[in-house]
């Protein structure tokens, strides 16, 4: 009875308090991700490597396109290397980048850059996890 009563004037307090350990738990959850090497970083100094908006393009002379999404709690710019290996089969291939290094949080990235590139006329999605 006595935590009923102790629950019923101290709900915010445990809301508050809850809501608070589990913002931080998702932070610490995020925060904590595989980074891309320097290797990989070094890729983005090429010619035809492109930044734009949430996604980084790896251009190629060709109307095929791979995007690619990458793993879960994964930088992005980590699997650069096996993308410019694509890229060099004649293949443009756009990397799309996560919010928090989660595809959960952008998972209909690919229409975008679809839409954006018309003069691409195959299209292939793969990726991580």
């Amino acid at each position: 009875m006595k935590i009923f009563r102790f629950i019923k004037k101290n709900w915010i307090k445990l809301s508050l308090g809850i809501i608070l350990f589990l913002g931080l738990g998702f932070f610490w959850y995020i925060s904590d991700y595989y980074l891309a090497d320097n290797y990989a970083l070094s890729i983005l100094e090429k010619n035809d490597v492109y930044e734009v908006d949430n996604f980084i393009e790896l251009r190629a002379d060709s109307d095929i396109g791979f995007i690619f999404y990458p793993g879960g709690k994964v930088e992005s710019l980590a699997y650069l290397v096996l993308l410019d290996s694509i890229r060099n089969e004649g293949i443009n291939v756009y990397l799309v980048k996560m919010p928090f290094n989660l595809a959960v949080f952008n998972i209909n990235a690919a229409d975008k850059i679809i839409e954006k590139y018309p003069n691409i006329k195959q299209w292939y999605i793969g990726g991580h996890s």
